[in-house]
Formats: structure tokens, sequence, C-alpha cells
């Protein structure tokens, strides 16, 4: 068995006149300053100057609204670091159960590690944001006396004391214990039961490959046959919530956003945007446009938000709210059933048995109650609160 300590690391990365590039190293944090860091400061300018000019140049998050750090350290104290002490109440569990296993015959191998990254993230607009990251894991393998059987497990952990090697080993032995009868199928299909811990691996990827613009243009599973996305699909009858959250307890992580590079569902310029749960970015202010985008349906919608709109967005927000900072923190596009001139349709055609309501075009929420109250009405007998309501001066305005 073995047990190590990770010492911590710095990696770089360098945005310059609105072009970005970026030259990867990993050098080891020490007491006094590295020359290796000054080099790769150079090299990343010398790359950035000599890159095109990058597709998605946005300003720099300045220091007014920056994240600082929740860990504890300030941004000028060195990196934090872990040792041995991170194991003791858990080198003991670990030694009983390699007592244990090895007792009733069972062999019983793996590793156990820790470290702590500590991430800067700085520019030249006074972004200055720092998080100290705890990270450790735990693999074991078990096999049979005769090694002709094998089972694998992990646990990753911020200290160790949530890992229970107890309950881990008890799963290894009850997965050696499947193995002790094999039945020969044919090639062919068959339905499997998967444990939870493969069905936690496939839900992670899932949420990596569920980025917007690559379902848009056809490269993923979330691509719907013939164009178009599958947002709004039922994917299965099973409840699901699945969520990112730097704050979930147990599961922290830096809350702003750490970009290495840029790329589809990424961009070194968001570096240093508060991150929060999705949809809830922690003192964030909505901001929306109202307007047409293309023709569109609930099932062929992309979700992507247009260039255009976000520098429409920004440009307003630069112009009229001077305290916030025009950078977004998240993206989200509206459906909109509307009219040609964008009024309600609120009618009982003819005085018949029907009422067409539409209380749509993007303003409707906001008019619930007083429209439930016209509604009613209409369906109670009640005329077309006004002619330009009606079904037929709607019909008389479309091209």
């Amino acid at each position: 068995m073995k047990i190590s300590v990770i010492t911590g690391l710095l990696g770089f990365s360098l945005v310059r006149n609105q072009r970005a590039d970026q030259v990867e190293k990993r050098v080891a944090v020490g007491d006094e300053p590295l020359q290796e860091v000054e080099d790769l400061v150079r090299e990343a300018e010398k790359a950035a100057e000599e890159a095109a000019p990058a597709e998605d140049a946005a300003e720099l998050i300045s220091g007014e609204d920056t994240v600082r750090s929740t860990s504890g350290s300030g941004w000028s104290s060195p990196s934090s670091a872990t040792d041995f002490g991170v194991f003791r109440g858990f080198a003991a569990q670990l030694g009983e159960t390699l007592r244990e296993a090895e007792g009733i015959g069972r062999k019983l191998y793996g590793f156990a590690e820790h470290g702590v990254t500590s991430t800067f993230v700085g520019n030249s607009a006074g972004l200055r944001a720092r998080y100290d990251q705890p990270g450790g894991r735990l693999e074991l393998n078990a096999k049979s006396a005769d090694l002709s059987r094998s089972a694998w497990a992990g646990a990753s952990t911020r200290d160790f004391t949530d890992v229970d090697v107890a309950a881990l080993d008890a799963g290894l032995a009850e997965r050696l214990s499947w193995q002790e009868r094999k039945v020969e199928l044919p090639a062919g299909r068959y339905e499997t039961l998967l444990p939870p811990t493969a069905v936690s691996d496939m839900l992670i990827y899932m949420y990596w490959s569920a980025g917007a613009r690559d379902a848009g243009e056809g490269r993923t599973v979330f691509s719907k046959p013939g164009g178009g996305t599958r947002i709004g699909e039922r994917l299965s009858p099973l409840p699901v919530d699945l969520f990112s959250d730097p704050a979930y307890p147990g599961l922290e992580c830096a809350p702003f956003v750490v970009a290495h590079s840029s790329g589809r569902d990424s961009s070194v310029f968001d570096n240093g945007l508060p991150a929060g749960r999705d949809g809830e970015v922690p003192g964030a202010v909505k901001i929306g446009e109202h307007g047409r985008g293309m023709v569109t349906t609930g099932d062929g919608r992309n979700g992507i938000v247009s260039p255009a709109a976000r520098d429409r967005v920004r440009a307003f927000v630069r112009q009229r709210l001077g305290g916030l900072n025009p950078s977004p923190v998240g993206e989200v596009t509206c459906l909109y059933t509307s009219t040609a001139n964008e009024d309600f349709i609120l009618d009982r055609p003819g005085g018949g048995p029907f009422v067409v309501a539409s209380p749509c075009s993007g303003h409707g929420a906001k008019f619930a109650p007083l429209l439930g109250e016209v509604i009613a009405d209409l369906a109670a007998g009640a005329p077309t609160p006004d002619p330009r309501f009606t079904l037929a001066a709607h019909l008389a305005r479309k091209p």
C-alpha cells in the first residue's frame, strides 16, 4: 500500500492586447522565487504577441469585482501544503482492513494520496483571486487468493475524514463473490445492471458533453437528427437533478472561473468571473434583451446566444449601468411566441364556444393576474376588452 503527499504546483497563462495564447509548464513551488516563473511569463507574452486576434476577445475582469480567497489565505501568502497528519485516522482504518483481508486469504492492493493546489488568477485590470484546493483519493484493488478474480474501488476526498475503508472493502468482497459464478453468453445485446459508481461516471461524462455549441453543430448526443438540439426532450423518466455548485458541502471548489485556455466551452477572458450553482450566480444581476431572434421551435432551438446580442447587452451595461461589470457570468436564450405587433390575443371569436388567448411576445408574465381575470371573463361570456386584442385584428395585420 502506497501513501504519498503531493507538493503544490503552479501554472500560468496570459492574455495580451486582446490576443490569447498559452504556454504550459509545471513548476514546483518553493520558498524562494523561481526563475522558471519569470521565463514562463516571458514565453507567454511572446506567444500572445505572435498569436492571431482572439475570437472570444472581451474586457478583462476588473479588480473591483474580484472574488477574493475563501480559503483563509491572502493573495501574497505562501502556497498551502499538506502533511502526513491528514492520514492519521484513515491510516488506522486502512491497517485494520488490510489485516482482516489477509486473515481470510483475500489480497488487497492500492494507494492513497493527498495534496493541496493553490490557484492564483490575476490580470492587469487588478483581478486578484485565489483558492486553495485540498484533494485526495484512495484506490483499492482486491484479488482472490488464486488471483483468478479481481475488483476495483476508489474514493475521492478533501481530507480523508469521510472515507469509510471498511465499506469499500466490503463492496470489493461482494464483487469478488459475484465472479464465483460464471455463465458463458453468445455475442449479442443484453440488459446490464450498472453499480452506482459506474452510473455516476457516465453522468459526469454526459455533463462534460452538454455544450450548447457542440449540440447545435450536430457533434454530441444532445444534437437532434436532422438539425437542432434536443433541448426540451425528456431524456429519462427518472427524476435527475444534475448541476454544478462550488459551495456544495464536501465538494467545494474554486468559486470563480479558472480557464487555462480558450475552447468551445470556456474562454480565458472569463477568468475570475464569480461561479455559483447553475443559474444562481451569487450577486449577479439579470439583464435581458427583449427582441426577436431567428424563427425556431421548442425542439429545433439551439440555445446559443448570438455574439451580436451579447455585444448589445454589454454595450447597454457600459452605458447605463456603470456599477456593473459588463462581462456576463451566465447566458441563456428565451423562447418567445410573438404576434406581429407584440399585442396579446384575447378573444372569443364571434361569441362562439372557444376562447383564444395568447398572452405572449415576451411580456405576458407581468400581466398574469389581470390576464387570468380577462380570460375567465371571456369564458363566462364577457366581450373582448379592446378590439386591438381580437383575433381578427391580428389576422388583418398578418403579412
